[in-house]
This record gives C-alpha cells, structure tokens and sequence, in this order.
C-alpha cells in the first residue's frame, strides 16, 4: 500500500512522519482497552496501529533501497535489516539494566 503511494505521490518523509503520529495514536487507543472493550473496539484499534506501523516502518527501507546506488542496494537492505533492529534491541536492553 505504501509503495504505491510514495510512487504516486514521489514523496517519502510524510508517510514516515503520518505513520509515526498515527502509532503513538493507535498504541494509546490500545492502552485504553479493557477486558470488557467490545470486539469491534479491539479490532479497529488494532487495525490502525498496524496501518501506522506498516507506514512508518516499511517506508524507511523503500527509500534507502531507492536512494543506493544499483550495487550497494544489497548492502543497504542487508544493514537496515540485520544491523538497526540490534541497535535497537541494545540499547533497550541497556535502557533497562
């Protein structure tokens, strides 16, 4: 979905920036849940937290892969998803020690 919509449009920063705000929105709809929420509730939070997490993390990667060169693409996928999630994960980790 996002894809074709930095291809129509030519623009990437907005869906990351759109994408971001809407998950801080759906996480704390989420937040707001309890065990007698309705379904219809639960479903619809959940729905738009995975839209904005679908926009705000694929888009990164689309871009880089856009922006390398031809030969460094494989090197650029290879970093942005083997290297940031440890990065990530480290630094959580060293958040909670």
């Amino acid at each position: 979905m996002v894809g074709g919509l930095i291809t129509l449009f030519g623009f990437f920063a907005p869906f990351m920036i759109v994408g971001s705000c809407l998950a801080a929105v759906g996480c704390g709809l989420i937040y707001t849940l309890d065990p007698q929420s309705p379904t219809s509730t639960w479903l619809g939070y959940q729905v738009l937290a995975g839209i904005a997490f679908g926009l705000s993390f694929q888009t990164p990667i689309m871009a880089a892969q856009a922006l390398a060169a031809y030969e460094d693409v494989a090197t650029t996928t290879a970093i942005l998803y083997c290297m940031f999630p440890r990065f990530q994960q480290s630094c959580l980790v060293y958040k909670t020690v």
